[in-house]
């Protein structure tokens, strides 16, 4: 399990390293209100994270919680009821 986390933990070194020093090989970057397909590049963080947390929770609805209200069981064969209090 360390051997995952150091690999891990290198990947996310270079990777965080890689975008702290982008706007010294981006030139696009290196102006004094730096934008990114015309929003402002503070804002891509955020939309990332937001991204991310949406996926998560739609994972987690779908794979790893339970219904609502697990109490109630959902009939699997639903007749219909007969009028008349037959």
């Amino acid at each position: 399990m360390k051997e995952v986390m150091k690999k891990y933990g290198i990947w996310f070194f270079v990777v965080y390293t890689l975008l702290c020093l982008s706007p010294y090989f981006i030139s696009g970057l290196n102006v004094v209100h730096p934008t990114l397909f015309g929003f402002p590049f503070t804002v891509w963080p955020i939309l990332l994270l937001v991204m991310l947390c949406l996926f998560y929770l739609n994972y987690l609805s779908k794979h790893v919680w339970d219904g609502y209200d697990p109490e109630v069981e959902e009939p699997s064969n639903i007749t219909p009821a007969k009028e008349g209090g037959e």
